[in-house]
């Protein structure tokens, strides 16, 4: 994960940068709850809704910034390169 964020720098993709921070900062986060205190802490009580653990929010806003690159952007710059050639 650390050498596909290190190649998407090296492109400069921002989204998939992004991405991927969120995924490993929501990584660290939960693996640093489990280590130090046995059981995640990082909760928020929202009331009309549900608790919420913000380092799975993390991850899952970076799985979705992943998929909207690679599934929009990229289509999007495929289908210019096969009306150019």
């Amino acid at each position: 994960m650390v050498y596909a964020w290190q190649i998407s720098m090296k492109h400069r993709n921002f989204l998939y940068i992004l991405g991927l921070s969120y995924i490993i900062l929501g990584t660290v986060s939960n693996l640093y709850d489990r280590l130090a205190y046995r059981y995640v802490i990082d909760y928020v009580d929202v009331p009309f809704f549900t608790i919420i653990n913000i380092a799975d929010v993390m991850i899952f806003f970076g799985v979705c910034a992943i998929f909207y690159k690679e599934i929009f952007i990229m289509k999007a710059s495929l289908s210019s390169r096969k009306t150019l050639g």
